[in-house]
């Protein structure tokens, strides 16, 4: 199996500045986020005991 060459990449592009994020609205989001993710893992152990 023979390798690909490398290709070459123009330079990477910087991100801006980061904004700043309220505290509160943080808050909402990082809770909002969490939730998400219980639920789902609600649902995978529903389905893995329902096989």
């Amino acid at each position: 199996m023979t390798k690909r060459p490398l290709q070459a990449h123009g330079p990477r592009k910087r991100a801006g500045p980061a904004t700043e994020i309220d505290a509160q609205s943080y808050s909402a989001f990082v809770g909002d986020l969490k939730t998400k993710i219980a639920e789902a893992s609600i649902v995978l152990v529903y389905q893995r005991i329902t096989k």
